[in-house]
């Protein structure tokens, strides 16, 4: 099991500036949480368990859902490239992307010099996924950044600020009805909304 605290940072192309937001991330048994609040409102929240992956936008009451399977991704790139580390077998991972690791500084420290960062960067072979390319920073096998470049030109840029391993993580974290009045998105169908 995972836990991790980030702050993220999303370039949109709609938007003239970067838009920062802070959340947490849970992961235990093949089951993700992603939680993000702007000014201490749920931003996002994002849900991954048993094939299907859930994004809900509590105020745009609006919900897209992908069917990710047991591992394999979507047409179009979908799941594959979403989870590429927590959807399936890593080792699988190979199969739907180009994979190359490569070195770089990271940020300069007060105490001393910046520090090496090993990056994994994963660029999807499918020319229709909706990703460009992810990169995960990690330094001494701890991630310490997570960025996703969309073929829209948007990027998210997930820097880790804490980190826990192997903590106790409810089952309630991993699941929850969608609210009255959300209109779910399917991603292979048109709109639907919750009764």
């Amino acid at each position: 099991s995972l836990r991790m605290r980030v702050l993220q940072e999303k370039k949109l192309r709609i938007l003239r500036k970067t838009r920062i937001s802070e959340g947490d991330l849970a992961y235990a048994g093949g089951k993700l949480s992603v939680i993000i609040r702007r000014d201490g409102e749920i931003e996002s929240e994002v849900r991954y368990r048993d094939g299907r992956l859930t994004i809900h936008y509590p105020r745009l009451q609006r919900a897209e859902v992908v069917d990710v399977g047991a591992g394999a991704g979507v047409p179009g790139g979908g799941g594959g490239s979403f989870l590429p580390i927590f959807a399936g077998d890593p080792k699988e991972m190979k199969k739907d992307h180009e994979i190359r690791l490569v070195r770089r500084a990271g940020e300069p420290r007060a105490d001393g010099p910046a520090w090496m960062l090993d990056v994994l960067v994963l660029t999807p072979r499918d020319p229709k996924s909706p990703v460009k390319r992810i990169e995960m920073a990690f330094e001494n096998f701890e991630m310490k950044e997570y960025v996703q470049v969309d073929s829209s030109g948007d990027e998210t840029r997930m820097s880790i600020t804490s980190a826990e391993q192997n903590v106790a993580v409810p089952d309630e974290r991993f699941t929850g009805e969608l609210p009255e009045g959300t209109v779910v998105v399917p991603l292979d169908g048109s709109p639907r909304r919750k009764q």
